[in-house]
């Protein structure tokens, strides 16, 4: 039961108006709604891949017409140290250096007309530095342990095969893996440090 507050007249909920005296009932009738109380959001840990993949971002530094212009020959650099992890697999060492680095040179050469292309190619060429530096570590350790399992009274080249394989895929797919995420960054614009070996880049003058 409901009464004006003017002149005490009963009054159904909902009306506006009281029939008696004409007051208005209106906020009487609508009282406000309760502010709801603010739930502020949990904040989340980034997990290891998304610290993994924030790296520094100079993408501003750089002018829309020069990345444009350049991300073919950005990508280039990243495939030439690619290129040298795959045929490391089949070829000579040095060979494969001399490969890359013909490959690259291009990029090198055109950087110092741009910023996009000279932050692709410092980060592309330590990124080569890197898979060289690998691969040798790669190859003692796997000349390391098929000394371990050869024996001259048994055939076990098989098993120390498996095991030289299985050591270079692991450790040659850190390179690949940054290789890849070079590329990406590159196709789409953003000059980007590498993960891992981002900061450990080779400066490349105007």
């Amino acid at each position: 039961m409901a009464f004006c507050p003017k002149c005490g007249a009963e009054y159904t909920e909902g009306v506006k108006f009281c029939g008696k005296c004409g007051n208005d009932l209106s906020a009487l009738s609508n009282p406000a709604q309760p502010i709801p109380p603010v739930v502020k959001p949990i904040p989340r840990t980034p997990n290891f891949f998304t610290k993994l993949m924030d790296t520094k971002d100079y993408t501003d530094q750089c002018e829309a017409a020069d990345i444009q212009a350049n991300k073919v020959i950005a990508i280039l650099g990243y495939c030439a140290a690619l290129a040298y992890i795959l045929l490391s697999w089949f070829i000579d060492n040095l060979l494969c250096v001399i490969i890359a680095g013909a490959v690259m040179i291009v990029p090198i050469i055109m950087a110092k007309n741009s910023a996009f292309l000279r932050h692709h190619a410092t980060q592309s060429v330590t990124l080569l530095l890197t898979a060289i530096i690998l691969h040798i570590f790669d190859a003692t350790l796997a000349s390391l342990l098929f000394g371990v399992f050869y024996n001259p009274w048994y055939n076990q080249y098989v098993v120390s095969t498996i095991f030289a394989w299985l050591i270079h895929i692991i450790v040659m797919g850190i390179p690949v893996f940054i290789g890849v995420v070079g590329i990406i960054n590159a196709s789409k614009g953003a000059a980007k440090n590498l993960p891992i070996i981002g900061r450990l880049k080779i400066t490349i003058d105007k």
